[in-house]
């Protein structure tokens, strides 16, 4: 649990980690992990580029900019009398010193500290590739998950710890969009799987999805069976073993004179598959068979600009709720419940009204509360939660949560909440609840609406809205952030991991 007397600005810039070090040194922590006790006189370790965090008794893990420099990181150590160190092994040394470090992007060097009395504590210190993203992280109170996995710059897949320290990573061959642990403790995220690389990962070229081990090792690639095109916004493994994914099947011959188009226009339709291990498709539903071409509504003036096939529905969430599945369609404004047996649609939440659509109560948005949603679930009390990135609709982005009464139609408002930093979302986005009711926001793509560059914000919030701690990242758009709440994966496991990886 962390615990902090005032705030600070940590930053994975190097510049700002320098002022960090000085001034961000008033924190008093209890590490989970952690069986150090508090000390009167502390140890003062620092390194040379810049420590992440500013070293703390309790904080175990740490990263510096190996390569921002051409020589070899240093770590300066001040002991009080009769303490001792030892730096990668080597013999252990007291008073005041430095030592060199293992060089080289995810190298990682163990300083293990002893006092007299109450044994040694052993702190790990890791390099970052020089390509690693700039970030910054700030923490306002106690709280949030254990760990936070996410896509960090253009191509790398990243474990934060508490502190918002890079404890884990791996670098994809493209963007690692919606990294995720799975039920079965395997990681998860989008490979490339032969063909021609398209602009945007998912929208062309072929893709799969790459079951990893936590070593990084690749076990399987899971992709939509009959050769239709994998999408990259949905990858769930299912309690039976199997695993749900969109698909990109070609929707042909769609009229769209109606709506200013062609007579006969190419669409990227929506095909939800589930596939067994070895890729056997078991379940599908086509989403050109249940819902209509006018239910893209304001879209159309958008997508009728761009180049076939169009993107006149995309998916990009989906969450079984016992022999049904509630469905998330950005380019619709709105959210579906569908009969897994029948492939019939149940009810409708946002977007233009059908015969299915639900009445809204209580939303001061009124019965058009979406604009380009994303992350549409449902939790153990059938609350369904979704994050509205109101996009193109001149308004900033919420997380909702409303009560669904079938029986009578009707979705009721129970919770709702903004973060003051964050006036536009323009794509992607997700809000995943805590065991403990509180949440891990992904606020989508901002642009540059604070400083040249940002590009991501992914805060932690209480159950009201509260803010925990804003995690920045610079560089492409995230998708989505996973809290990781559970034992699996441990830091010490991590570290491991990335040693395994990473052996000098």
């Amino acid at each position: 649990m962390f615990q902090m007397q005032r705030n600070c600005w940590v930053t994975g810039n190097l510049a700002a980690m320098a002022v960090a070090l000085l001034g961000c040194v008033t924190f008093a922590l209890v590490s989970h992990e952690s069986t150090a006790k508090a000390v009167d006189k502390p140890a003062v370790l620092s390194a040379s580029p810049s420590l992440y965090p500013a070293f703390d008794w309790n904080q175990r893990d740490y990263v510096v900019r190996c390569q921002a420099t051409r020589r070899i990181p240093r770590v300066n150590l001040n002991l009080p009398a009769n303490w001792t160190a030892r730096v990668a092994g080597s013999p252990a040394r007291g008073g005041k010193f430095r030592a060199g470090t293992n060089r080289g992007p995810g190298a990682g060097t163990t300083v293990q500290i002893r006092r007299p009395g109450a044994g040694a504590a052993s702190f790990r210190i890791r390099c970052l590739p020089k390509d690693f993203a700039r970030f910054e992280f700030r923490r306002y109170r106690a709280g949030g998950p254990r760990l936070t996995f996410a896509q960090v710059g253009g191509n790398y897949a990243v474990f934060f710890d508490r502190a918002g320290t890079p404890v884990w990573w791996m670098k994809n061959g493209i963007p690692p969009l919606h990294p995720q642990v799975l039920r079965d403790g395997t990681l998860s995220w989008l490979v490339e799987d032969g063909g021609k690389r398209g602009r945007t990962a998912g929208t062309n070229g072929r893709f799969a999805w790459g079951i990893r081990s936590l070593s990084g090792n690749l076990i399987r690639k899971v992709r939509g069976a009959n050769r239709v095109l994998t999408d990259a916004h949905e990858l769930m493994l299912l309690p039976n073993g199997n695993y749900l994914i969109n698909t990109f099947p070609r929707d042909r011959g769609l009229d769209l004179r109606p709506f200013g188009g062609p007579a006969k226009a190419v669409g990227r339709g929506s095909l939800v598959q589930e596939l067994t291990p070895r890729g056997r498709l078991v379940w599908k539903w086509r989403a050109r068979a249940h819902i209509e071409l006018a239910e893209t509504g304001r879209w159309w003036k958008m997508i009728l600009k761009r180049r076939q096939p169009l993107d006149y529905l995309h998916f990009n969430s989906a969450e079984p709720v016992g022999g049904s599945m509630v469905m998330s369609f950005r380019h619709l404004d709105a959210v579906y419940k569908i009969n897994r047996s029948t492939g019939e649609i149940i009810w409708k939440l946002g977007g233009t009204p059908t015969d299915e659509s639900l009445e809204v109560l209580n939303d001061p948005l009124g019965e058009y509360p979406f604009g380009g949603q994303h992350d549409a679930r449902v939790d153990k009390n059938g609350i369904l939660s979704v994050f509205d990135n109101g996009s193109f609709l001149k308004r900033a982005p919420r997380v909702v949560s409303y009560r669904i009464n079938q029986g009578a139609g009707t979705a009721t408002l129970v919770s709702s909440f903004r973060d003051r930093q964050v006036p536009i979302s323009t794509c992607c986005g997700s809000a995943e609840k805590l065991p403990n009711g509180q949440w891990l926001v992904n606020w989508g793509g901002l642009g540059n609406i604070r400083k040249p560059g940002i590009k991501n914000l992914v805060g932690a919030y209480s159950p009201e809205g509260r803010p925990i701690f804003r995690l920045w990242t610079y560089g492409k758009h995230m998708y989505r952030a996973q809290p990781v709440a559970g034992p699996f994966p441990s830091l010490v496991r991590l570290r491991q991991a990335m040693d395994n990886r990473y052996v000098r």
